[in-house]
């Protein structure tokens, strides 16, 4: 039903060259997330690091996996993401723009981390579509990230995700009325026995 894409975990996901960057380039730091400054997105395709457009957002985030059209399930989204620090020539100009660009200090705090995102939804009986689960995980330790990458592959093959949709509809009644990312927790424990369906770091 999932055909794992070639997209592979970068071990090094350090900008090292230096980029052409400006005062404005380093507004609207994500200090949780994977969106880019302008500055960022720079420094990473200086850096060859590649930048695709997905969810609405410009990013360092390639396809994890897709699915076989159906017309029960089919994935939102589904996406490994970096993102990267800063070292060698690219580390030397930050520090040498912080006197003044402040906001530079943000780079130059920024610590690599790896993370997957998987959004799958069902489509009922009455043709409504419906969020079926949605995990995103995160890591600074590369290792222990291949290792959780891994596992929840396994995870994901070894499901009936129709099945598994049917179910989460079957019981609504249990998840509709949680707010925000309760019901995300409650269908990551129900489907994959994930106590919580977000494990995030910090990019600082």
């Amino acid at each position: 039903m999932f055909l794992r894409h070639h997209s592979q975990p970068n071990p090094n996901p350090v900008c090292t060259k230096r980029a052409e960057v400006y005062k404005d380039d380093f507004f609207f730091f994500d200090k949780d997330g994977y969106e880019l400054t302008l500055a960022e997105r720079m420094f990473y395709l200086t850096n060859s690091f590649p930048l695709i457009d997905c969810l609405n957002h410009r990013c360092w985030q390639e396809e994890w996996m897709s699915i076989e059209k159906n017309d029960k399930i089919f994935l939102d989204h589904c996406t490994l993401l970096h993102r990267a620090g800063f070292g060698g020539e690219a580390l030397q100009q930050l520090h040498a723009l912080k006197h003044s660009i402040p906001q530079a200090t943000f780079l130059i705090n920024c610590i690599p981390k790896w993370g997957f995102d998987f959004a799958l939804d069902g489509i009922d009986s009455k043709g409504d579509c419906f969020e079926v689960v949605h995990i995103e995980y995160d890591s600074r330790d590369y290792d222990h990230f291949c290792e959780q990458l891994e596992t929840t592959e396994q995870q994901i093959y070894n499901i009936d995700w129709i099945d598994a949709a049917n179910r989460i509809e079957q019981h609504k009644d249990k998840w509709q009325h949680l707010k925000g990312f309760e019901q995300n927790h409650w269908k990551a424990e129900f489907l994959l026995n994930w106590s919580r369906a977000e494990t995030l770091e910090k990019a600082i």
